[in-house]
C-alpha cells in the first residue's frame, strides 16, 4: 500500500510473505548501525528563522546558538544558508537563549524562548554593523504560533498534567480533556483509571492511535495497538497530542502522542505529587425506583490515592545524568449489587445468600518504578536508556455470564497477582554537522499478565485438595456463585519497534528520510485453574424448587498465538 502525504511519501506493508523475509535483514542492519555509529538522544522540537541586516538584506553565514540547561551539551548551533535562513533540530523543551554573531556585525542575544514540544519556534535576528565583542540582548514574548508546521496538536506541560484535574492522571483522561478528543468511557474522579479505555479524534480507530516516548513507538501488541501501558506520569515534562496534518513518519491516522521524558539535569531537583479521595465526596446513587427492581447497591468509587516521586540530577555534570520516579496508585470501587457469601462456601449449595453488610470492591493497585540515564558521549553523540517497571494487581474483575446475571457472589470475581509489565528504549542521536541529523532506536513493550485466577481462599483450599469450587448460575433469579465462570488465561503480547533516520537541514528545507519496523507476538494459554473442573453448571428455580439443568463444558488447555512477522514503513519527507 502507499499512502501520500503534503510533505511526502510512504510505502505501509504488513504481514506478507515477502516482509517476513526482509525483516530479519531489516533488523539486523539496524542493530549494526546501533552497534558501529556513535550515540546520542532524542526530541522533536526546533528553532527556525531568518537573519538580516537593518537595510532587510538576508545575511548567510550567521553562527546561530540555541543554549539553554536542559540541553546536556548545553549549547546547539546552526549556519544561516544563502538565503540566510537556519534551523536548529532536535531541542528538548525548555527556556532557551538564542545568538546570532557574525565577523563585522554586533551579536545579538535574544533570552526566554519558551520551546514546547514538537514545535518549531520561529526567531528571526537582526543584525547591525559593530564590533563583534559588542552584544545586543533583545527580550519579548515566546512565539506562539508554529508557521512552519501544518499540524494539528496541542501541548501540555508538566505544570498543566499536575493541575488539571483528571483524576486518573493517565494519558487517556488526559487526552479526553483536548478538543476534538473522545474517550471510550468517561473517566469520573479517576473512577476507570486502572482500565483500558481508549481516545479518538475525528472518528479515527484507537488501533490507529500512534503512543510514543521521546519518539519511539510504544504501543502494544493486543488489540492491533490499542491496548496501552499504564504510564508514570511522573516522569513527563510534556505530553504532545497531535490529531491532524501528521507527517509521514506515522502509519496510523489516529491520535499521535508523544511523551517528552524528563532528563535530569546539572542540579539535583525533585518533587512530589499525591492526590486522594474517598466515598465521602459521592452522592449515593441508590434510588427507591432501582431498589424496586432489585438493585441492593450501585457502583461507587471507594478510594483513590496517587503518590508519585520523583528526583534527577548528574551523575557527572555536563556529561551523564540521571532521572528516576515511583508511583503509588490505587483504585477501589464498589461492584453493584456484589457481596460476600453470608454462609460458608459448599459445593452442595444451590443458592447464594449475601451478606447485605459486606459489598465487594474492585480493588486495583499499580506500582510504577522507572529509571532513564542520559550520556553525552561525545560533543556531537548522545545516548539515553529508560526503563519502566509497573506491577499491576486487581482484586476483583468481574466474569459475568451475559444475558443472566444481576446478583455475584464475592467469589465469582477472578483476581490477577503481581504481574510485572515492562517498558524500555535505547536510542541516540549524532549531531554530526550543522546540516546532518541521525536518529536511531529500538523500544519493547511487554504486557504479559494472566486473568481468571481465583480468589486466594478458594486458591488454598483447591492447592490443600480440600474443596472443588463450580461455578454456578441461576438463570432465573440471575444469581452468580461458588467460583469465576472462566478459565485461567495466560496472555504474553510483547512488540518490539526499530526506528531509524537521517535529516539534512538547511535553512529552508529539511529533507528527512527514514524507516520504522515493528515485529511481536501475542500468545494465549488456557486452562481451568481448578484442574478437577472445567465447567460451570446452570440453575434454574421452578415452582420453588431450584435444580440445575445445564452444564458448560470448556475445552482446555488450548493454546493459540498471533504473530506481527513486520510493520514496515518507510518514508521521505521535506518541510
Amino acid at each position: 500500500m502507499m499512502r501520500r502525504t503534503n510533505s511526502g511519501w510512504c510505502s505501509h506493508e504488513e504481514g506478507s510473505m515477502a516482509i517476513d523475509r526482509l525483516f530479519p535483514r531489516v533488523l539486523v542492519g539496524v542493530l549494526a548501525l546501533m552497534l558501529l555509529l556513535p550515540a546520542a538522544s532524542y526530541a522533536q522540537s526546533a528553532i527556525a528563522g531568518v537573519v538580516k541586516d537593518t537595510t532587510g538584506a538576508v545575511l548567510p553565514g550567521v553562527t546561530v546558538e540555541a543554549s539553554s540547561p536542559v540541553l546536556i551539551e548545553q549549547t546547539r548551533s546552526a549556519t544561516t544558508d544563502s538565503q540566510g535562513q537556519y534551523k536548529i533540530l532536535d531541542l528538548r523543551p525548555g527556556t532557551y537563549s538564542v545568538t546570532f554573531s557574525l565577523p563585522g556585525f554586533a551579536t545579538v542575544k535574544r533570552d526566554g524562548i519558551e520551546l514546547p514540544a514538537n514545535f518549531t519556534a520561529p526567531v528571526n535576528g537582526e543584525l547591525r554593523v559593530g564590533a563583534v565583542e559588542e552584544t545586543v540582548t533583545v527580550s519579548g514574548a515566546s512565539p506562539v504560533v508554529d508557521v512552519q508546521q501544518a499540524v494539528t496538536q496541542q501541548v501540555l506541560p508538566q505544570q498543566l498534567l499536575d493541575a488539571v484535574p483528571t483524576g486518573g492522571r493517565n494519558i487517556q483522561s488526559v487526552g479526553a480533556t483536548l478538543v476534538g478528543v473522545t474517550q471510550s468511557q468517561p473517566d469520573v474522579g479517576g473512577a476507570q483509571g486502572m482500565q483500558q479505555t481508549y481516545i479518538a479524534a475525528h472518528g479515527s480507530d484507537p488501533k490507529d492511535n500512534y503512543i510514543m516516548v521521546d519518539g519511539i513507538r510504544l504501543n502494544g501488541i493486543e488489540g492491533d495497538g490499542a491496548i496501552q501501558q499504564y504510564f508514570n506520569e511522573g516522569m513527563f515534562s510534556e505530553m504532545s497530542y497531535q490529531t491532524g496534518g501528521i507527517s509521514a513518519e506515522s502509519s496510523g491516522g489516529g491520535v499521535r502522542l508523544n511523551m517528552i521524558p524528563k532528563d535530569g539535569g546539572n542540579a539535583l531537583k525533585g518533587d512530589v505529587f499525591y492526590s486522594a479521595t474517598g466515598s465521602s465526596l459521592q452522592s449515593n446513587p441508590l434510588t427507591p425506583e432501582l431498589v424496586a427492581q432489585g438493585l441492593q447497591a450501585g457502583n461507587a468509587l471507594d478510594s483513590v490515592h496517587d503518590l508519585n516521586i520523583s528526583a534527577g540530577g548528574p551523575i557527572t555534570v555536563n556529561k551523564v545524568w540521571f532521572f528516576a520516579s515511583m508511583r503509588h496508585w490505587g483504585v477501589n470501587q464498589t461492584l453493584a449489587n456484589s457481596f460476600y457469601s453470608a454462609t460458608p462456601f459448599s459445593p452442595t449449595d444451590t443458592a447464594f445468600t449475601p451478606d447485605l453488610s459486606r459489598q465487594a470492591v474492585d480493588n486495583n493497585l499499580i506500582k510504577s518504578f522507572m529509571a532513564r540515564v542520559t550520556w553525552q558521549v561525545s560533543p556531537r553523540n548522545k545516548l539515553s536508556f529508560y526503563l519502566d517497571r509497573i506491577i499491576k494487581f486487581r482484586g476483583h474483575e468481574q466474569n459475568s455470564i451475559a444475558g443472566v446475571s444481576n446478583l455475584w457472589s464475592e467469589d465469582t470475581f477472578s483476581t490477577r497477582q503481581p504481574k510485572q509489565y515492562y517498558m524500555t528504549e535505547t536510542k541516540w542521536t549524532g549531531v554530526w554537522t550543522t546540516r546532518l541529523l541521525f536518529e536511531a532506536g529500538f523500544g519493547i513493550n511487554n504486557e504479559s499478565y494472566t486473568t481468571g485466577e481465583l480468589q486466594p481462599g478458594l486458591e488454598d483450599c483447591v492447592a490443600a485438595g480440600s474443596c472443588n469450587p463450580i461455578p454456578k448460575v441461576n438463570t432465573t433469579n440471575g444469581q452468580e456463585w461458588g467460583a469465576p465462570p472462566t478459565p485461567f488465561y495466560v496472555h504474553t503480547p510483547v512488540r518490539g519497534t526499530a526506528v531509524t533516520s537521517l535529516s539534512y537541514v538547511t535553512g529552508s528545507h529539511a529533507i528527512k528520510g527514514g524507516m520504522e519496523v515493528s515485529h511481536g507476538k501475542s500468545g494465549l494459554q488456557r486452562r481451568w485453574q481448578n484442574t478437577n473442573i472445567n465447567f460451570y453448571e446452570r440453575y434454574r428455580t421452578v415452582n420453588g424448587v431450584t435444580a440445575p439443568f445445564q452444564v458448560t463444558l470448556f475445552n482446555t488447555p488450548t493454546e493459540e498465538f498471533d504473530k506481527l512477522n513486520a510493520d514496515l514503513g518507510v518514508y521521505l519527507q521535506d518541510t
